[in-house]
């Protein structure tokens, strides 16, 4: 288009000029646009647009997805007609209900106006309890349901009346992902229930009613690949305490289980699972038949028994703890030992403080991991422990990297003055720690939080000493690349010419 066009428009372009005002730029947008715009918003913000000008009016109704929050404090007064009732609320609970009132009208009024028309996603957020509207949130999400929808993304705060399956959550046949967190709801099952296309499937801080209750509605997934499961209540049936709860399911590839799972046993078996995270509490055992798990997260008190090797493994964090009598919980050592088995084909390993003290413990029983190039270490206080112990660091670092001998890449944490005896000087301690042998083929070596302590600079000179094949050394932590820590660790000798020196930020993401 030429200048000469934009100085002499066409005649449909002129009066469309005539229509929208020179300040009003935004109107003349497409819809398209527009749409894309108001989708950055919550519906309860997007619909607020409705009282510029009558073609925003039922603009924000076509979006794709429908975003509701109500936290009590705020409440959108679109095509809010007449006196509000709010005026007359005589203290905060009744003010409270005539707000979650309100928003539940404009909630229905937003689904109805759709016509029906297909909603991508349907977020639902009660950040504040609606006493007595429990079967209004029903009526909402069946009327959304309707609506072909794909994923439902629901959080309700601890309303014990609601019960998760009056709302026909259960029978959809369009649901793709579905997601609920609720403190203290039921997870109770109607009595059908049939998912056909969900995939992935989200249920945290329920209140499982019987064991049976999962296994069901985990076969009535027949293409389910993603589970995630938490439970954060002390009182469940007594029937979920004594029979396991199986989650078996031939097309999952990744499960998540968190929270309090209730004393009880847990049985997995799938050959497709790729992903598996733990960080359960109060549990009995579980037990896994997943060969080809590729990531694992295993964070617990509760002994897990493997059926089969891990032998796909490529990555694995853990935290265990080893008892040291019988009534303590934890992993016996015989338990642990077949445990750490598993893990022989791991790639990468982020070992935290308590586990690095059940190794120990273990230490001549290690497996070979010939594929293991990547070992993190977090020698910090951990949960799991009362008494901390951390010498066990050095104890147990000779028997890892005797046993990883293809091992590319050491980490550290942070390193702790005393993760050795007082009368020990860190430079005698670190040729028995950290054997040279160990130290020539590393590529790499990183610590994590560098505080420009004198041993920590004893460890950094000891590996660009004996490094021979060091590539690079990073430093996190409070030194600058021009403060005097850093120009005295420049001035070591380096074994390797190749090797570059990092220094870094502290990682605000640190795990």
């Amino acid at each position: 288009m030429t200048d000469h066009d934009y100085d002499h428009p066409s005649e449909p372009e002129r009066a469309f000029r005539r229509k929208t005002t020179p300040d009003d730029r935004l109107s003349a947008l497409p819809d398209d646009i527009l749409l894309y715009i108001l989708s950055f918003s919550r519906t309860t913000d997007a619909a607020r647009t409705s009282v510029l000008s009558t073609r925003w009016r039922y603009l924000f109704v076509r979006l794709p997805d429908v975003d509701l929050t109500f936290s009590g404090a705020y409440m959108c007064n679109f095509m809010d007609k007449g006196p509000t009732l709010c005026c007359h609320a005589r203290n905060k609970r009744d003010m409270l209900l005539c707000k979650s009132i309100k928003f539940i009208n404009f909630a229905n009024r937003v689904i109805m106006l759709r016509k029906g028309a297909p909603i991508r996603k349907f977020k639902l957020r009660l950040a504040s309890v609606i006493p007595g509207n429990s079967v209004t949130i029903d009526s909402l999400i069946f009327a959304a349901l309707s609506c072909t929808l794909q994923e439902v993304d629901i959080f309700i705060y601890s309303d014990k009346n609601w019960k998760l399956a009056r709302a026909g959550l259960f029978s959809c046949k369009t649901l793709v992902t579905l997601k609920v967190i609720g403190g203290e709801v039921d997870l109770v099952l109607p009595d059908s229930v049939y998912l056909p296309n969900l995939k992935a499937l989200h249920l945290l801080e329920l209140a499982p009613v019987d064991a049976q209750s999962i296994t069901r509605l985990i076969n009535a997934c027949p293409l389910l690949e993603e589970l995630e499961l938490g439970v954060e209540s002390h009182n469940l049936s007594k029937r979920l305490l004594t029979r396991a709860v199986d989650l078996s399911s031939p097309s999952l590839k990744k499960l998540i289980l968190s929270g309090r799972l209730a004393g009880c046993p847990y049985v997995i078996e799938s050959k497709n699972l790729e992903y598996l995270e733990y960080r359960a509490r109060q549990t009995q055992q579980i037990s896994l038949d997943a060969p080809n798990v590729k990531y694992l997260i295993y964070s617990s008190l509760d002994s897990i028994n493997l059926i089969q090797n891990l032998k796909s493994l490529v990555e694995a964090k853990i935290r265990v703890h080893c008892s040291s009598y019988p009534t303590e919980r934890g992993f016996s050592l015989n338990d642990l030992h077949a445990f750490v088995n598993g893990l022989e084909s791991v790639k990468s390993l982020y070992l935290y403080h308590s586990s690095l003290q059940a190794l120990y413990l273990c230490r001549e029983l290690l497996p070979t991991f010939k594929n293991l190039t990547d070992l993190s270490l977090d020698p910090s206080n951990d949960l799991f422990l009362t008494n901390y112990d951390h010498t066990c660091l050095w104890k147990v670092l000779p028997s890892l990297l005797k046993n990883a001998p293809n091992l590319e890449v050491l980490i550290f944490d942070q390193v702790f003055r005393n993760s050795f005896s007082a009368s020990e000087k860190f430079e005698c301690v670190l040729p028995e720690a950290i054997p040279i042998c160990s130290v020539h083929h590393l590529k790499e070596m990183e610590i994590k939080k560098f505080d420009g302590e004198e041993h920590e600079f004893e460890l950094v000179r000891y590996f660009l000493k004996n490094g021979i094949s060091l590539t690079k050394m990073t430093l996190c932590g409070v030194v600058k690349p021009s403060s005097e820590c850093c120009r005295r660790i420049l001035s070591f000798w380096k074994c390797s010419e190749d090797c570059q020196i990092l220094f870094k930020e502290l990682d605000s993401n640190r795990i």
